[in-house]
């Protein structure tokens, strides 16, 4: 009989301590909805965060202070944003910061907003209990300091030093910048 129940202890305990998730099956339509609230509340938070923080960076020290936000607070505002349920960045098909490459699901969605930029926000099934959510990145105005075609040789020299294989250039007012993504596990945290 013990030789029985010891196989069947790693398992007991697992399932008792919670080790190990069990996945669920396909959302339902009530469980996607919430999650992709979830995902456009996160989005709506990095935006702005990141758009008050740019604001003020470009106000107070130019394109080359901006530069550094994009940089060093962005991704530490969406780490901030995510949890064990949740995570959340930004990616573009012209990449300037290599750790910004798109998750393995949101790559070909990005090439399908390239085709057609005037896709809206989406989402989508991406895995049994996952959501992921897209939500376009339009170029604005200010954007174009860092991002446009014609840059100040500060800015180029600042964009060199910091991001020596630098794609993010040659964008005009209103074109697809990049997109938010987020990824909803709802598998997670019950």
């Amino acid at each position: 009989m013990i030789a029985v129940a010891r196989p069947l202890l790693p398992a007991a305990l697992a399932l008792v301590l919670g080790c190990g998730h069990t996945p669920k099956g396909p959302a339902t339509p009530a469980e996607r909805e919430a999650a992709s609230a979830r995902a456009r509340e996160a989005v709506e938070k990095l935006r702005s965060s990141l758009g008050r923080e740019l604001g003020a960076a470009l106000k107070r020290g130019g394109p080359a202070a901006a530069i550094a936000v994009c940089a060093e607070r962005a991704p530490a505002i969406a780490a901030s944003l995510g949890d064990a349920t949740l995570r959340i960045g930004r990616t573009s098909h012209k990449l300037r910061n290599p750790r910004n490459a798109p998750p393995a699901w949101v790559a070909p969605l990005l090439a399908e907003y390239q085709k057609n930029p005037g896709l809206a926000s989406s989402e989508r099934l991406i895995g049994p209990g996952r959501v992921g959510y897209l939500e376009p990145i339009k170029t604005v105005t200010p954007c174009l300091a860092c991002h446009g075609q014609t840059l100040d040789g500060s800015v180029e020299e600042a964009l060199a030093k910091r991001y020596p294989k630098d794609a993010a250039t040659g964008f005009a007012a209103g074109d697809l910048r990049g997109l938010f993504w987020v990824e909803v596990d709802l598998r997670r945290g019950r």
